[in-house]
């Protein structure tokens, strides 16, 4: 079976854990065992803390710590 192009295997759920001063961002919180994973996320959406969101596409990080071994859609990698 092909795969679409368009296909984007990254998907989390978060939870919104601040709201930034501008209210074009939001800080989501992704736990991720063994730990967790912060990410700022554009938004146009009225928020609200606690609020739970999926979070789908390709993953572009400039800044990764900590992180030795990833594990997403049945495929593993060492980092």
């Amino acid at each position: 079976m092909m795969e679409r192009e368009d296909q984007n295997p990254f998907v989390f759920t978060g939870e919104v854990v601040e709201i930034l001063s501008d209210q074009s961002s939001v800080r989501v919180c992704v736990k991720y065992k063994p730990g967790i994973i912060m990410m700022e996320i554009p938004t146009n959406d009225n928020y609200e803390l606690g609020d739970e969101i999926l979070i789908s596409g390709k993953l572009n990080c400039e800044k990764i710590e900590n992180i030795d071994y990833l594990s997403t859609n049945n495929k593993s990698e060492l980092l």
